[in-house]
């Protein structure tokens, strides 16, 4: 609503504010700019991708997030590698919407390298938005993750790409110590719709969770019916 109320000329004003040497007049507008969505704003927002503040970096690059038409930012790339990990965990998120040629490789760089888990956490999130086969070694790394939560956005964005090279680090994943890890690898082992893996989705339809049990039972029916269209 906030775009169709703003005129040009607002806009213009609101932009010109931005040049301020107030913090806090910075960062309002870095977030109402979110709620306009207009892409003129962007070469007033790339400079703050600079900036010595980490809040107005972090503000920047969650702001392009929301830029209508923007495909690609050359700029933007590099604050996954941005020494604040609250900047690298906003860039990895952002870095979903960009199409810019090394997005790949830096999103898995950041997913087996990061020494923040939220940053390899979003880094598999918007891997599974691109779901590009060029991403596959790095979300099978990541499916030994240190935390779960990364295991489990790693299961999640390999659903979207299914790989039979996977397969042996995803049957492993279902004896992961987490619920929420075992379902996510139980759904891409029933998206990889291959005949080795009904066994092991037959075992884990004794998961003690009921959610992953429910989901394995779906994974095997697929599994079936997939091969009995192919007969």
């Amino acid at each position: 609503a906030l775009s169709e109320l703003i005129t040009q000329d607002e806009l213009l004003l609101l932009l010109d504010k931005l040049q301020s040497n107030d913090v806090n007049l910075q960062l309002n507008i870095l977030v109402l700019l979110r709620k306009i969505h207009d892409i003129q704003s962007l070469p007033y927002i790339l400079p703050f991708l600079e900036s010595k503040n980490p809040e107005l970096r972090e503000a920047a690059i969650t702001t392009l997030r929301y830029i209508n038409q923007l495909e690609k930012c050359p700029r933007a790339l590099n604050l996954i590698f941005d020494e604040e990990a609250s900047v690298r965990r906003a860039a990895a998120l952002t870095l979903e919407h960009l199409q810019d040629t090394e997005v790949i490789t830096i999103l898995c760089q950041a997913l087996t390298n990061d020494s923040d888990w939220q940053v390899r956490r979003n880094a598999a999130k918007s891997l599974a938005i691109h779901a590009n086969n060029q991403a596959i070694s790095a979300l099978e790394i990541a499916l030994n993750d240190e935390h779960w939560q990364v295991r489990k956005s790693a299961a999640q964005a390999l659903q979207k790409i299914p790989d039979i090279q996977v397969m042996p680090r995803l049957i492993q994943a279902l004896t992961d110590e987490y619920a929420d890890v075992r379902k996510e690898a139980v759904i891409a082992l029933g998206n990889l719709a291959h005949p080795d893996t009904i066994n092991p989705l037959q075992q884990a339809l004794d998961d003690p969770d009921r959610e992953v049990s429910i989901q394995a039972q779906r994974a095997i029916q697929k599994i079936q019916v997939d091969k009995n269209s192919l007969h």
